[in-house]
């Protein structure tokens, strides 16, 4: 549980190195909310979780990911649960999670900015 402890885009590059799979680690949830992490966060985490097959869950509430951040994650087909609220997703970044996330069951996107085309 990561959630309040001032994590930026840097912690989440170094914190991409340990959720890698070549690194052995097999997390399952990861708690992440009430950060300061931004778009370049947002990618290396999805870069790191692309090959990961034990995340399931990832709490991303309240950063700063935007639409980048929230088109990254959208390559994470392995969540099942990803939350996303208060992090200035647009209706962009809406339509990027909605096409790729097959394997999602449980959404948030709450306190964006949303408009009828994204949600």
């Amino acid at each position: 549980n990561l959630n309040q402890k001032r994590v930026s885009d840097d912690g989440c590059a170094a914190l991409s190195r340990l959720l890698h799979p070549s690194s052995g680690l097999a997390l399952v949830r990861l708690n992440l909310g009430c950060n300061s992490i931004g778009p370049a966060g947002g990618a290396a985490l999805a870069a790191a979780l692309s090959g990961n097959a034990s995340l399931t869950y990832l709490n991303m509430y309240q950063n700063h990911l935007g639409d980048a951040g929230a088109a990254a994650l959208a390559g994470v087909t392995v969540l099942r649960s990803l939350n996303i609220g208060l992090n200035s997703v647009t209706s962009a970044g809406a339509e990027a999670i909605a096409h790729n996330l097959s394997a999602l069951r449980d959404l948030s996107l709450r306190s964006n900015s949303l408009q009828a085309s994204g949600a």
